[in-house]
């Protein structure tokens, strides 16, 4: 055997060793992963409106906000949050008292019914008029 085939293969023999090593690294590491992969991507990306109890102090803000959790309003002794079910977990095993909001159908007193400004005709060019027609 020459000296060019010594290094052919040596180099398929490195190889096949890189690609084994790297394989069983993978078959280390992926059910490592799978086992923390985290919620649901639905449960992920599913967000309600809720009013956190007793919260009148700057440290209670803060903690409920640690959890993730969207302050939308401050009141005196609340706080209205959007949240994730995995946020509502955290705050409730926190000792915090979350009730969610209740959706309503009816329209706000504040709702105004525009009618349309103005309406208008369209006509092709002459040049077009043709072509638009059926």
């Amino acid at each position: 055997m020459n000296t060019s085939q010594q290094r052919k293969r040596g180099l398929g023999q490195g190889l096949l060793l890189a690609s084994l090593f790297v394989t069983l690294m993978l078959g280390l590491v992926a059910p490592k992963a799978a086992l923390t992969a985290g919620p649901e991507p639905e449960e992920r990306n599913t967000t309600g409106d809720y009013r956190v109890d007793n919260v009148s102090t700057r440290e209670a803000r803060t903690a409920v906000a640690r959890t993730g959790a969207d302050i939308i309003e401050v009141g005196a002794d609340y706080v209205t949050i959007r949240a994730t079910p995995r946020e509502v977990r955290l705050l409730t095993r926190r000792g915090f008292t979350v009730e969610p909001l209740s959706l309503t159908t009816e329209p706000a007193a504040h709702t105004v019914e525009l009618e349309p400004l103005m309406t208008m005709a369209i006509t092709p060019c002459p040049a077009c008029a043709p072509v638009m027609e059926p």
